[in-house]
Protein backbone atom coordinates (compact mmCIF):
# COMPACT_ATOMS: atom_id res chain seq x y z
CA UNK A 1 0.00 0.00 0.00
CA UNK A 2 1.45 3.40 -1.24
CA UNK A 3 1.24 6.21 1.33
CA UNK A 4 -0.72 9.38 0.96
CA UNK A 5 0.58 12.14 -0.56
CA UNK A 6 0.43 15.59 0.83
CA UNK A 7 1.52 18.00 -1.67
CA UNK A 8 1.22 21.87 -0.24
CA UNK A 9 0.10 21.34 3.24
CA UNK A 10 1.91 21.95 5.96
CA UNK A 11 3.58 19.48 7.65
CA UNK A 12 0.90 19.85 11.18
CA UNK A 13 -1.80 20.03 9.53
CA UNK A 14 -2.06 16.17 9.56
CA UNK A 15 -0.72 13.00 11.50
CA UNK A 16 2.47 11.24 10.45
CA UNK A 17 2.00 8.43 7.67
CA UNK A 18 2.59 5.61 10.42
CA UNK A 19 -0.84 6.92 11.78
CA UNK A 20 -3.16 6.58 8.30
CA UNK A 21 -1.60 2.48 8.17
CA UNK A 22 -3.25 2.08 11.93
CA UNK A 23 -6.36 4.09 10.63
CA UNK A 24 -6.59 1.51 7.87
CA UNK A 25 -5.81 -1.64 9.29
CA UNK A 26 -9.31 -0.52 11.76
CA UNK A 27 -11.09 0.11 8.88
CA UNK A 28 -9.80 -2.73 7.58
CA UNK A 29 -10.79 -4.74 11.16
CA UNK A 30 -14.43 -3.31 10.96
CA UNK A 31 -15.06 -4.59 7.36
CA UNK A 32 -14.29 -8.26 8.79
CA UNK A 33 -16.65 -7.55 11.85
CA UNK A 34 -19.28 -6.43 9.66
CA UNK A 35 -18.72 -9.37 7.15
CA UNK A 36 -19.32 -11.73 10.17
CA UNK A 37 -22.79 -9.83 10.73
CA UNK A 38 -20.91 -8.23 14.44
CA UNK A 39 -20.12 -4.00 14.82
CA UNK A 40 -18.44 -2.51 18.11
CA UNK A 41 -20.83 0.53 19.47
CA UNK A 42 -19.84 2.97 21.64
CA UNK A 43 -21.93 4.64 23.87
CA UNK A 44 -22.40 7.00 27.11
CA UNK A 45 -24.27 9.00 28.98
CA UNK A 46 -23.08 11.96 30.36
CA UNK A 47 -23.38 10.87 33.71
CA UNK A 48 -20.75 7.90 33.16
CA UNK A 49 -17.62 5.49 31.58
CA UNK A 50 -17.83 4.72 27.93
CA UNK A 51 -19.69 1.68 27.17
CA UNK A 52 -18.22 -0.75 24.68
CA UNK A 53 -20.16 -3.31 23.04
CA UNK A 54 -19.82 -6.16 20.85
CA UNK A 55 -23.31 -6.20 18.74
CA UNK A 56 -24.20 -9.53 16.85
CA UNK A 57 -27.23 -8.94 14.75
CA UNK A 58 -28.39 -5.71 16.39
CA UNK A 59 -28.20 -7.18 19.81
CA UNK A 60 -25.59 -6.48 22.28
CA UNK A 61 -23.85 -9.45 23.27
CA UNK A 62 -21.50 -8.13 25.63
CA UNK A 63 -18.92 -5.42 26.67
CA UNK A 64 -15.76 -4.78 25.94
CA UNK A 65 -12.97 -3.66 27.84
CA UNK A 66 -10.64 -0.80 26.08
CA UNK A 67 -7.89 -2.43 25.70
CA UNK A 68 -9.80 -5.81 23.78
CA UNK A 69 -11.54 -3.20 21.53
CA UNK A 70 -7.87 -1.79 21.02
CA UNK A 71 -6.73 -5.09 19.83
CA UNK A 72 -9.71 -5.52 17.49
CA UNK A 73 -9.02 -2.94 16.33
CA UNK A 74 -5.52 -3.53 15.30
CA UNK A 75 -7.06 -7.01 13.62
CA UNK A 76 -7.07 -9.20 17.02
CA UNK A 77 -9.95 -11.99 16.42
CA UNK A 78 -12.78 -11.38 19.03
Amino acid sequence: MSEPEYRGVPADCYPPPGVWREVDEAARSVGMLWAEGREIEFRNDESGPLLISLVEGGERVRELSLPETLAVAAGAPL
